[in-house]
């Protein structure tokens, strides 16, 4: 690019653009010395700027804009716009060839090391059973280091990673060990009741090591009114897949909502108390006519009003 000059040393003002395919600004020459640039009349003033392109995404016509600021005259003496062509890349989808450890205990945020290639430093994730692993550092092309969640579940495990190019995939890969306490139902309403009633509950060890359930018991506020029965769950080892029962009874005695909550202490590093919520509300129906006595106008009076006006 040519500048003319009418003095033997003047100071300009360079600055260097650098635009993407979708003509956004990606980089800028930030360097001082271009600031205040000086230019001599008659003689060739070489002048360099480097920028680095992204890693992916590059593909197709960028621009380097190089414009010429007289800060004397306080107007641009020259502008000039190079076109420059990167072809498309041809991005490689990410290959899995194993993972490190290859058993973890379930529960913990255990750290992993998986193995593979075309791995991208900055824009890879990935995930084991469909669950995000987390603090993702792409060590080379070939290695990179995450930590598993905690909520991943006991069981033999996919994992996956992704980058723009794609994603790769390496299935069976992983098995976490631990036991996992279910409830089944994992609550109760029992509604209105008039009579004792009864609700079974299932504990079962959904996890791949075995359960030990160590205690139940009632907690809170209207733990009266509700009792356990037909216990066979307490101080039990469950082996995988294998259940317990026990009752829950909803008393007819204390008038009006109560809840209550199960808790149930088990060796599950996912819920080690899991916790079952009870409510009722006992309604009492004196005289049958099918309203409760806490709103029956006559409680002790079947169909009191035809009684009175009949």
């Amino acid at each position: 690019m040519e500048v003319d000059t009418s003095l033997a040393t003047q100071s300009t003002r360079l600055e260097m653009i650098l635009r993407d395919p979708a003509g956004k600004v990606v980089a800028f020459d930030a360097n001082s010395a271009a600031h205040s640039w000086p230019i001599a009349a008659g003689a060739d003033e070489p002048y360099q700027w480097a920028a680095i392109l992204p890693t992916f995404g590059v593909d197709g016509v960028w621009t380097i804009t190089a414009s010429v600021y007289d800060e004397v005259s306080h107007r641009f003496q020259a502008m000039q716009t190079l076109p420059f062509n990167v072809p498309t890349a041809t991005l490689a989808v990410p290959t899995l060839t194993g993972i490190s450890p290859v058993s973890v205990t379930g529960g913990t945020a255990a750290a992993v090391t998986i193995s593979g290639s075309n791995f991208v430093a900055g824009a890879t994730s990935c995930t084991a059973g469909g669950v995000a692993l987390t603090n993702i550092n792409v060590v080379g092309s070939n290695t990179l280091t995450g930590n598993l969640s905690a909520t991943l579940l006991p069981g033999t495990h996919d994992i996956s990673c992704t980058t723009i190019a794609g994603t790769g995939a390496l299935g069976a890969a992983l098995t976490v060990t631990a036991p996992h306490i279910q409830a089944s139902p994992n609550s109760r309403n029992f509604g209105a009741v008039n009579a004792e009633t009864t609700q079974t509950f299932t504990l079962t060890n959904a996890g791949n090591q075995d359960l030990l359930i160590t205690s139940l018991q009632l907690t809170g506020a209207g733990s009266a009114a509700f009792s356990i029965s037909g216990d066979t769950c307490a101080n039990i080892t469950l082996g995988a897949a294998v259940g317990c029962t026990f009752d829950i009874v909803a008393s007819a005695t204390q008038l009006g909502v109560s809840s209550a909550v199960v808790e149930v202490a088990a060796n599950s590093p996912y819920t080690p108390v899991l916790t079952i919520p009870l409510s009722a509300r006992v309604v009492v129906d004196t005289d049958g006519d099918g309203v409760s006595d806490d709103i029956d106008n006559c409680p002790a009076v079947a169909k009191c009003l035809a009684n009175r006006y009949g």
